[in-house]
């Protein structure tokens, strides 16, 4: 098993949280698993399981790459750009603001008193993306886990065929 930090995230990597975006968790998975594949326990097919936009990055690189895959796991995982408009977590009066001050400040909900920040780049580059339009790719065993009182994440409109 591998786990590790993105750049950009609050864990040991290097990089400023402010500067994450899913183009830049996406590189590093692909840089992990590419490390991986040089380690002689490394083999193929494996699993894939992320959270939030980890989840989205492993859901896209599954999609990708679909023959590498025994099986994926996304837990509470970002579907699309699109989709994250309108949750709690990004209504669309927080997004104006965020917009016109080109950043998020918002304490941290897991660690009291660390101040977040997030620039509205992020949200540009989130925009990018979209599990739904090559869902059909993921061919392998896939757990979608989403909490009913998780509110960062919603089941709107979701069925056993959305995904």
């Amino acid at each position: 098993m591998v786990r590790f930090d993105t750049t950009n995230t609050y864990g040991e990597s290097e990089g400023n949280p402010e500067d994450e975006t899913v183009t830049s968790d996406l590189s590093d998975l692909e840089d992990v698993i590419a490390w991986a594949g040089s380690q002689p326990w490394y083999r193929e097919p494996f699993y894939l399981a992320g959270h939030s936009l980890g989840g989205m990055c492993a859901t896209l690189y599954a999609e990708q790459h679909p023959e590498k895959m025994s099986g994926l796991a996304p837990i509470s995982t970002t579907i699309s750009g699109a989709l994250s408009i309108g949750t709690k977590m990004y209504p669309p009066e927080l997004l104006a603001v965020w917009e016109k001050a080109g950043v998020r400040v918002r304490e941290s909900e897991t660690v009291p008193g660390r101040i977040k920040r997030l620039k509205w780049t992020h949200m540009i580059d989130r925009m990018k993306y979209d599990l739904l339009p090559e869902a059909r790719k993921l061919t392998m065993p896939v757990l979608l886990v989403v909490g009913e009182l998780d509110d960062s994440t919603h089941t709107a409109g979701a069925s056993e065929t959305s995904l």
